[in-house]
């Protein structure tokens, strides 16, 4: 089984699936669980950090390391000083198990959720969508990962990309001569350094530096780009 989160961009797919494929021996005997992990390029603090310990643990395709532990996002300071040391990676997100394994793990350590799902998969519940809002809410990170023997790590052989915030898209799009990424229709001013995005609405702007400006349906956000990572924040406000 190969989990993969929605918002990462991996513009390679060719590498990434070789990745893979090539990992498929190794996964059967070892059963996982698996992650990826990306070197860092940058001291990142939005990212959770794995460092990796021994020998690798395989002799063909790419290399498999033993994961010694799994860090929270680091302040600045921390994230500086993992940048610096060759076996942290970023964690990506992206798992590799073979399915007997994870049930295994889910049921030791997830106990209340095994359950759950064992009645979701035997068809007790007439109502399998109620049943499955009612089962605990934790991350597989929190829930499984940092509990579990044997966990490996794979260094990423391909480029990858999390692009869960606004700004993130920098690394991706082109911007325009005054530092500005624009997906809409936008006429502006003294406008420098700005995420501009309308789905359906002129954007017009004048005197403004570094902020993110979104228009989508009924809803428009103006922030500056210090503060988009904190877009949770923004949306627990506009559904309350």
């Amino acid at each position: 089984m190969l989990v993969m989160p929605a918002d990462h961009l991996i513009q390679d797919s060719a590498s990434f699936a070789q990745t893979i494929r090539s990992l498929v021996p190794f996964m059967q005997k070892h059963g996982g669980p698996c992650t990826f992990g990306i070197k860092p390029d940058r001291p990142e603090t939005n990212y959770g950090y794995i460092k990796a310990t021994g020998k690798n643990l395989t002799g063909e395709g790419p290399p498999v390391y033993r994961v010694e532990r799994f860090v929270e996002k680091p302040d600045r300071s921390l994230a500086e000083k993992f940048l610096r040391q060759p076996s942290y990676y970023w964690n990506s997100g992206i798992f590799f198990w073979k399915v007997s394994r994870i049930q295994e793990l889910i049921a030791r350590h997830l106990p209340k959720l095994w359950d759950g799902l064992q009645h979701i998969h035997s068809r007790k519940s007439e109502d399998p969508a109620s049943l499955y809002e009612q089962l605990p809410r934790i991350s597989i990170d929190f829930g499984v990962m940092q509990k579990a023997d044997g966990v490996v790590v794979v260094p990423a052989p391909f480029a990858w990309d999390d692009i869960g915030t606004w700004t993130s898209l920098l690394r991706v799009f082109s911007v325009d001569g005054n530092g500005n990424l624009v997906r809409g229709r936008h006429a502006g001013i003294q406008t420098r350094h700005c995420i501009l995005y309308s789905e359906s609405h002129t954007m017009i702007t004048a005197g403004v530096e570094n902020l993110v400006i979104v228009q989508e349906g009924e809803n428009l956000l103006i922030c500056h780009k210090d503060y988009a990572d904190r877009l949770k924040e923004l949306l627990a406000k506009l559904r309350s």
